[in-house]
């Protein structure tokens, strides 16, 4: 999908856009002359990128307040693409994650974890196919991780949910080659240890991350170069970054006890 062949009206809707890889996204999007359509929570941080948006790059920003892990906000964002004809790109970022033994998780939040990264992206992606389809152009980017690749020892529901997430993505991308349409572009991302809020919040805080070595880091920027890079060739499955590369082909080989402690 060639990004700067899109037009003037095209808009590319992004969740999670209020911080880290979806804010990033919408960033370097706008600055190619996309319209983008931003969804989070958090009304001033999202209404401030707006209008820092609209005015750096001159385009048009629309905004939506939903909480995706509720069917109300769910709903809501469905409705926007369904009204969206020129929509473009369909980012699903938004998510979070949970710390410690299964047992002893906190239902409502393992129910919370798994409507946003399953339900929502599940349900958004099938609004926008509709619209993609009818136009014959167009791509979804659904964010997965690197943790999928490895034993989960207290990231149990955050790599399941993840895992899902790329099955979805590869088996939708699988349908559309056989049935004509590679014009639709279906692309699943693996982000490693990225700098963003994530690991600052929720089970997050005190825990081990932050005290990696800084070569296994990457900034939001170097995931979102490196996924748009790799939407031009229509890759489908994107690992960001050599030292997530070669961690993915480590991970793949049988006996590696000590690079699951180093990164367990």
């Amino acid at each position: 999908m060639k990004l700067n062949k899109l037009g003037q009206n095209d808009y590319a809707l992004i969740t999670g856009a209020s911080a880290g890889i979806g804010r990033a996204f919408a960033e370097k999007l706008a600055s190619l002359g996309l319209n983008i359509i931003l969804v989070a929570r958090r009304e001033k941080i999202l209404n401030d990128l707006r209008i820092s948006l609209e005015k750096q790059y001159g385009i048009h920003v629309d905004v939506i307040m939903a909480d995706l892990t509720q069917k109300d906000g769910i709903i809501a964002v469905k409705q926007k693409i369904m009204e969206t004809n020129s929509l473009a790109l369909l980012i699903n970022a938004a998510g979070f994650g949970t710390l410690g033994k299964f047992n002893h998780l906190d239902e409502k939040k393992m129910e919370a974890l798994h409507t946003i990264h399953t339900t929502t992206p599940l349900i958004l992606t099938h609004a926008a196919l509709q619209i993609l389809l009818k136009r014959e152009q167009g791509a979804i980017i659904n964010i997965s991780s690197m943790e999928i690749f490895r034993p989960p020892k207290i990231g149990i529901v955050y790599s399941a949910s993840k895992q899902y997430i790329s099955t979805l993505t590869l088996g939708i991308r699988r349908q559309l080659r056989n049935m004509g349409a590679s014009n639709i572009q279906m692309h699943v991302v693996y982000p490693g240890y990225t700098r963003t809020e994530f690991h600052h919040v929720g089970d997050y805080i005190g825990k081990r991350p932050f005290k990696k070595p800084k070569f296994l880091w990457t900034t939001p920027d170097q995931v979102v170069s490196a996924t748009l890079k790799a939407v031009e060739k229509n890759k489908g499955k994107i690992i960001p970054g050599w030292i997530n590369k070669m961690i993915r082909f480590i991970f793949g080989i049988p006996g590696v006890w000590w690079i699951l402690k180093i990164f367990g």
